[in-house]
């Protein structure tokens, strides 16, 4: 058996075919050896912590289903590691396989167009801090003009009673 595991290790770090698809994909690569080990997505779950939904994106290759690419990774490595198989080896053909199916979303850096907005929530906020900004801004402005005198002393309203 541990025979038979090496040598699909070593079939699956094999070179393969690149965009013929003659090689099998990583997550096909997991099902299989799940399968053979005669465990169910849910028990795998369980094991790694890994949603079960994510499990099942993983083994149909739909990275378009997965977090950012750095956290899919780590559940790859997971869901290996749990099964005894290299590690490294299936993250790495995973990060082929998707740079396969969807290279340019991989390769495109962000821009400001594409960072998450805050919202309707957020807009609100910045815009009562700019109109506080702005009011204490005035406030202050009118106190150092002297616009915001205050009545003269009050001993020189009131005479000293002795």
């Amino acid at each position: 058996m541990a025979q038979d595991k090496a040598a699909e290790i070593i079939s699956f770090n094999a070179p393969h075919a690149g965009a013929a698809g003659d090689g099998e994909s990583a997550g096909a690569f997991l099902a299989a050896a799940r399968a053979s080990a005669g465990l169910s997505i849910d028990e795998v779950s369980t094991a790694t912590k890994v949603k079960a939904a994510h499990l099942d994106a993983i083994e149909a290759s739909r990275a378009d289903l997965l977090p950012p690419l750095a956290y899919a990774v780590g559940f790859v490595k997971a869901y290996a590691r749990h099964l005894g198989l290299d590690a490294d080896a299936v993250a790495a053909r995973f990060r082929e396989d998707v740079a396969a199916s969807a290279p340019a979303a991989l390769q495109t850096p962000l821009t400001a167009r594409d960072e998450p907005q805050g919202g309707d929530g957020a807009r609100i906020v910045s815009v009562f801090a700019i109109i506080a900004i702005v009011i204490f801004g005035v406030w202050v402005m009118v106190q150092v003009t002297g616009g915001g005198r205050e009545a003269p002393d009050a001993a020189a309203r009131a005479p000293e009673a002795r």
